[in-house]
């Protein structure tokens, strides 16, 4: 991960237990696939433990981009940001179900810019055979099963 004055980058590789079958697999199931979450990042620029940016992606680098947050009475809320302008995503297929993905966010996007040694709130997760036995991973406790929800974010350093 890292960022510029207009930008925060984030790479990340990955690897399936399916191996080379989880590129046909994508294929096979690529309608479905658009709408569902490959790779999800939680971003949380107020460090408020209230809201949370959230970028989903699907392994052909569709993107659907969402505001969530939490409310003491009503619980957790989401709503749709349409315009995903200057979002990059790519993801390259390597061999034997490896996988990288670039993306870069522009920080219009979250509402917000980074200052010298801040942190933001932030998590990935990540499934790449979108549902189907343990080929998943979190970096955090799962608990509730909320991927959005901002009491479950790490953080991010700012150099």
């Amino acid at each position: 991960t890292g960022y510029d004055r207009k930008n925060l980058f984030i790479y990340l590789s990955g690897r399936s237990e399916r191996g080379e079958g989880l590129y046909s697999q994508w294929e096979l199931q690529r309608g479905f696939l658009k709408g569902n979450s490959f790779v999800c990042v939680n971003i949380n620029p107020f460090k408020d433990k209230r809201q949370v940016y959230q970028l989903k992606l699907s392994p052909f680098g569709d993107i659907r981009f969402f505001h969530i947050r939490r409310d003491s009475k009503w619980g957790l809320y989401r709503s749709s940001i349409s315009d995903v302008s200057k979002i990059e995503v790519k993801v390259k297929r390597l061999r034997d179900g490896k996988w990288n993905t670039y993306i870069k966010i522009p920080f219009s996007k979250l509402k917000s810019s980074p200052q010298k040694k801040s942190q933001w709130d932030f998590n990935v997760h990540c499934n790449p055979a979108l549902g189907r036995g343990g080929d998943y991973a979190w970096n955090a406790a799962f608990g509730t099963g909320q991927m959005g929800n901002p009491l479950r974010l790490g953080i991010i350093q700012f150099v």
